[in-house]
């Protein structure tokens, strides 16, 4: 299969290149740079983020798009949520607009998108079927999936929870206070972590992409729901550090700002409709994703 990735050089799409190089599959990469270190075989494609020349690109049977800039990247700052929305959304129509040039369209267009679509909550479980909420990254989620929504093919939004990853993101950073025996809570810990390794999120797209009848809103977080306190214990019972000492709230928001709510409020997503297509979890429970996430090397 002939698969056109979009955002492929970060986090989840260097894990994704490489397993679906690994599969076979003939991948082409739009980015801005290519990685100095990649797969064999992996064509990378110099792209800005807003413009796609169709001819330049010719056909491809899949389109998966990651592209976006980093939510955590940076404070938010005015000018840094207009780079969030507007990576997303220019690169989402670049991406329409070349399928609507080809005379053999795709099969499937794969789109990233967040459990942040649901706003924050601290009980109710989010499903596909519900609204989104009105929060900035609400606001995102909502014009990023509108973006793709004239694809005219078969088109899945992935709504990612938290992603877990040895190499990168948000698991190094809650790894780093427990090494100086400080580890705890963010704030009062009773805010829902929609955690999910990023194995299953690779796992997950691969699903979607081998398996026409998934399609829509696809809610991409493991089966077991847990709180910041929940996951903060577990981090400290395996890893044999003390984790009681929270962060306090007012702390957070003094240093992050509006950003604070990436790591004071969430959302409980269910997964249930991933199950119920047929999709297995490699790591449905936090403990066993923790034990591989501390060592990745391992077995």
């Amino acid at each position: 299969m002939k698969i056109l990735i979009a955002g492929g050089t970060g986090l989840l799409g260097s894990r994704l290149v490489s397993r679906l190089s690994a599969d076979g599959h003939e991948i082409r990469v739009l980015t801005r740079s290519a990685p100095v270190a990649h797969p064999s075989g992996v064509e990378f494609l110099q792209w800005d983020g807003k413009r796609l020349d169709p001819d330049a690109v010719g056909p491809t049977d899949a389109i998966i798009n990651l592209a976006g800039a980093g939510i955590a990247d940076h404070k938010w700052t005015a000018a840094y949520k207009q780079r969030i929305l507007d990576s997303r959304v220019h690169a989402t129509r670049a991406l329409v607009t070349y399928i609507h040039a080809q005379s053999q369209k795709p099969q499937v267009l794969l789109q990233a998108s967040a459990a942040g679509y649901y706003g924050t909550h601290p009980g109710k479980v989010f499903t596909e079927a519900d609204g989104p909420g009105k929060d900035f990254l609400a606001k995102t989620c909502i014009l990023w999936e509108a973006a793709a929504q004239d694809a005219g093919i078969r088109t899945v939004w992935v709504r990612t929870g938290l992603v877990l990853a040895p190499e990168g993101g948000a698991f190094p950073k809650l790894l780093q206070p427990f090494k100086f025996y400080a580890g705890g809570h963010l704030g009062d810990g009773r805010q829902p972590f929609p955690w999910i390794h990023a194995d299953d999120v690779t796992g997950i797209i691969h699903f979607a992409l081998t398996h026409p009848q998934v399609e829509g809103p696809l809610n991409a977080a493991a089966p077991e729901q847990m709180t910041n306190r929940d996951f903060a214990r577990l981090l400290g019972r395996l890893l044999g550090k003390p984790s009681g000492l929270p962060v306090p709230a007012f702390a957070i928001r003094t240093l992050l700002g509006e950003q604070a709510t990436l790591v004071l409020e969430g959302q409980r997503i269910s997964c249930q409709k991933l199950l119920d297509l047929g999709y297995s979890f490699q790591y449905p429970r936090a403990e066993a994703a923790v034990i591989q996430l501390l060592n990745p090397t391992a077995g």
